[in-house]
């Protein structure tokens, strides 16, 4: 069982860190492209990556 819950947090953790990394090497004109074209989660994308926190 705490093998299981380990394992689980490892890949949360994963998922955390994918995402973040994510966000930082996103640059901004493409994401302000992506806005202009509609694109779905372009403005929350951008809106995060002016305000992080």
């Amino acid at each position: 069982m705490d093998v299981a819950i380990l394992v689980f947090l490892i890949f949360l953790n994963a998922l955390f860190a994918m995402s973040e990394m994510a966000l930082t090497a996103s640059r901004k004109a493409r994401l302000q492209v992506m806005i202009e074209a509609g694109e779905s989660g372009a403005q929350q994308a951008m809106d995060l990556h002016d305000n992080p926190t």
